[in-house]
């Protein structure tokens, strides 16, 4: 009995130096549960230093001794986000929710589903963690950003605001409720947000960047072109930045920059629905339009609530003359389109 008990102990010294002669001392423990729980211990470790092979190595040998040790099935889905493997995440987050519901499950699996664009499997899982922790920042944030992408703006509207009040000075959650106001074309509410942010940090690109599209929408195409340089002599690389720079060059009528920025962004970042739209739209107005519809229809397939892709999918089609699908994509596209266009489906 003394040698379990020891084993036990060993087991809560988790940090640091310990935990090698931790390792040592439990190779003389022969229960199952706590042979589990060392590996769920390793692992952990190697997780939180970012050696997920070695991570993962111990999860499984975890399981192998318990198929629902559930800890051990979040923590290999955990591994596999990590490392941008979304479904696979996706499919140990089930697998740890089958064995035991428990609310950091749901949230883990949402962020997973949410970044493989499938919002309302994303939605669900959040509503059901914030049934068990209601008003946590994290799930009010991701519960906003599902609702956002699925265009439910005043009840994503009504999650970021029950954040900001826990969190009045915090960047993010300023910086997406900007964002929301963006989509919501209500720049006067989102200028005093990112005014905030810059306040507070002077050299927020998200922040700079924001401000940029809010003038990009206003046609200030000038100033955006100074506000997205900002941004980028945050981070000169970022993917999205660039994208958006290149946007607004193709409004400016500058197109051998927009293409130059834009193809940047979509070699960094590849999985951006928005290049995808931006490309097609340099097609679109070059009169290329069985290019920019096999671009937009590949940006729409990635993510259906791209702004404006659905717009130049519904014109390209009836450039084609394919009209009863061009009629039905523009229905479906929202906002910013001008009368005259709606007019064209009457």
């Amino acid at each position: 009995m003394l040698i379990i008990y020891l084993c036990l102990l060993l087991e809560l010294m988790r940090s640091g130096i310990f935990i090698f002669a931790l390792f040592l001392a439990l190779l003389a423990c022969d229960s199952s549960t706590v042979k589990i729980q060392r590996f769920l211990l390793i692992g952990n470790q190697h997780l939180e230093n970012q050696e997920f092979e070695s991570a993962i190595y111990y999860y499984k040998e975890a399981i192998a001794l318990d198929s629902c040790f559930s800890d051990a099935l979040n923590n290999l889905g955990t591994a596999a986000y990590k490392v941008e493997n979304w479904p696979e995440a996706i499919d140990w987050y089930n697998r740890a929710i089958d064995c035991n519901p428990r609310p950091e499950y749901f949230i883990n699996r949402s962020n997973a589903a949410y970044e493989i664009h499938a919002y309302y499997q994303a939605l669900e899982d959040v509503n059901r963690y914030l049934e068990f922790k209601p008003d946590t920042l994290p799930g009010l944030l991701l519960q906003a950003l599902t609702l956002t992408k699925l265009g439910r703006y005043p009840e994503a509207l009504s999650s970021i605001n029950q954040a900001i009040k826990k969190d009045s000075l915090n960047p993010d959650l300023l910086i997406n409720r900007a964002t929301l106001f963006y989509f919501m074309r209500d720049y006067a509410h989102a200028r005093p947000d990112l005014d905030r942010v810059l306040n507070l940090d002077s050299l927020s690109g998200e922040a700079w960047n924001a401000l940029a599209m809010i003038n990009t929408e206003e046609g200030n195409l000038n100033m955006a072109l100074d506000l997205i340089q900002r941004a980028l002599n945050t981070d000169p690389k970022h993917p999205h930045f660039l994208n958006n720079r290149g946007y607004i060059y193709l409004l400016s009528g500058e197109k051998s920059k927009a293409e130059q920025d834009i193809n940047a962004s979509m070699i960094l970042d590849p999985e951006n629905p928005w290049v995808y739209r931006n490309r097609g739209i340099i097609y679109f107005k070059a009169g290329k339009w069985r290019d920019a519809e096999r671009l937009l229809a590949q940006s729409l397939s990635m993510d259906s609530l791209v702004d404006q892709a659905a717009y130049y999918y519904a014109l390209t089609e009836l450039e084609l003359g394919e009209t009863t699908k061009g009629c039905a994509w523009l229905k479906k596209a929202s906002g910013g389109i001008p009368a005259a266009q709606k007019n064209l489906c009457r």
